[in-house]
């Protein structure tokens, strides 16, 4: 069960949080792009629930080790009346630690999860439902930049993302590139 995930019946939801969980339900990738303290960590919570539905897996990707950290301890907490009967729901992968390889959720870095996808034994073992990119915008970066950029390019076509920011400055143009290869991706943003 799920009880902790859908506690969301009684909250209130902005409409561009509904309008995001409408196109995740249609499984299309989405570009969030919204102010810190918006709303975006609900997006990415919802993808994982409805992939935790399914026998797929959800990367979660933070640009630090400290924020994988910090998110790990949190989804085991939002999550902590999932039923882990097969395999372990949160897992940890850095380049220094790992925790959980194999579970449902993985929270890595970028530099981790391209050389993941660079190997095709290592992209099925994934059985990818959504990857979640926080902080895309950090692809506008001149040293990281590449590895965000070759992250988006190497999905596979039949797996979804979301791209969470509070900042891109031209998210229209930045739809526009993502939809060259992954054309089913729509712009959430709030009015």
């Amino acid at each position: 069960t799920l009880k902790n995930a859908r506690s969301e019946e009684i909250k209130h939801y902005e409409d561009f949080q509904l309008e995001a969980f409408d196109a995740l339900s249609d499984n299309k990738s989405l570009l969030v792009m919204a102010p810190t303290g918006a709303g975006k960590t609900e997006i990415a919570l919802r993808a994982i629930s409805l992939v935790l539905e399914t026998d797929k897996r959800v990367v979660y990707i933070c640009p630090t080790k400290a924020l994988v950290h910090q998110l790990f301890n949190e989804l085991i907490s939002r999550f902590s009346d999932y039923d882990e009967n097969e395999r372990p729901l949160v897992g940890l992968l850095t380049a220094d630690f790992q925790i959980n390889r194999n579970a449902k959720i993985l929270i890595t870095v970028p530099q981790i999860i391209e050389k993941l996808l660079l190997d095709v034994n290592e992209i099925n073992n994934l059985n990818l439902g959504y990857v979640i990119l926080d902080e895309i915008h950090l692809i506008s970066e001149y040293e990281s930049g590449t590895v965000w950029e070759h992250i988006l390019l190497l999905l596979p076509q039949n797996v979804s993302f979301v791209a969470l920011s509070a900042t891109i400055g031209n998210p229209n143009e930045f739809l526009g590139w993502l939809q060259l290869f992954k054309p089913n991706t729509v712009l959430i943003q709030p009015q």
